[in-house]
């Protein structure tokens, strides 16, 4: 609300809160019966103007925004707070009361930003549900699913044929308890601590089978329980991080179907969203399968 140019509403809170806060607001609706008369709702009612579902909507909030929205609807801000501005210092006041400490003498502070200041936070995705369906020996489809999201009962990822892909600094214990692949997150300096923590992750998480951790010139290198090593390249495709980790899952849907270590493919095809992607596979161990 507190980002929106323009609020349409109708008598609900949501659309007084706007006007109260000097927002231009208009009304789709308004339900006159069910407003309390002398309310800051109803003061909405008497001073905002209604949608005209009938006309263009662009000229209409042009409008509404060339209008000084502050002073017009100061009657509703009247309304809405009987201490206008005063909201830091009251709020503190309660929260020191609850937990019983005295409160500073000196005025609450309540910094202003600017607002190209305000970026989003975004949080990479770091568990996943994966499945992988195979067209002969070197071409796979690959579908994954955001691990933190439940999905309904019988929508995607519910398939028996999924594992899951978790990186080992994430917080959800129950998911990287039982990940089938687990990405060293972050990535090791040294060879000894790659091979102290991914010897950690096999003997902590027992249903771990894979550990990917990423190297120098750009690969990711995969490591199973059994010892065996391969690194990943995927070639002359514009690729994220993520995507490319994802491959990973290719190794593990070919351990899946009963195949051995020595019958992988050098080169695989894999389809993955809306990217064809070719992966050369890189023995880096002698195979014990």
């Amino acid at each position: 609300m507190l980002a929106a140019d323009v609020c349409v509403g109708d008598h609900g809170a949501v659309t007084g809160y706007a006007a109260a806060a000097g927002i231009p607001t208009m009304l789709a609706t308004f339900a006159a019966d069910d407003v309390v008369a002398g309310s800051a709702i109803d003061a909405v009612g008497r001073t905002a103007d209604y949608l005209d579902c009938r006309q263009p909507l662009g000229p209409q909030v042009n409008a509404a925004l060339a209008q000084p929205a502050a002073d017009r609807f100061a009657a509703v801000r009247d309304l809405t707070t009987s201490a206008p501005g005063q909201s830091a210092q009251l709020l503190r006041t309660v929260f020191y009361q609850l937990m019983d400490l005295p409160e500073p003498d000196r005025a609450a502070l309540v910094p202003q930003f600017p607002a190209a200041e305000l970026l989003p936070h975004r949080e990479p995705v770091r568990a996943w549900w994966a499945e992988t369906r195979w067209s002969g020996d070197q071409d796979v489809r690959l579908n994954r699913w955001p691990a933190d999201v439940v999905a309904h009962r019988d929508a995607a990822p519910n398939t028996v044929n999924r594992h899951l892909v978790v990186a080992s600094s994430h917080p959800r214990r129950d998911l990287y308890s039982t990940a089938a692949i687990v990405i060293l997150d972050p990535p090791a300096s040294t060879a000894s601590e790659k091979k102290n923590r991914v010897e950690d992750i096999f003997r902590d998480r027992p249903t771990c089978q894979l550990v990917v951790t990423a190297t120098r010139d750009a690969r990711w290198e995969v490591t199973h329980r059994d010892g065996h090593a391969v690194s990943l390249i995927v070639r002359d495709a514009p690729t994220t991080e993520a995507d490319f980790i994802a491959c990973v899952s290719v190794i593990h849907g070919w351990l899946a179907r009963g195949r051995k270590w020595s019958t992988l493919p050098a080169t695989l095809r894999v389809a993955l969203g809306h990217h064809d992607l070719d992966l050369d596979v890189v023995d880096t161990s002698v195979s014990t399968a």
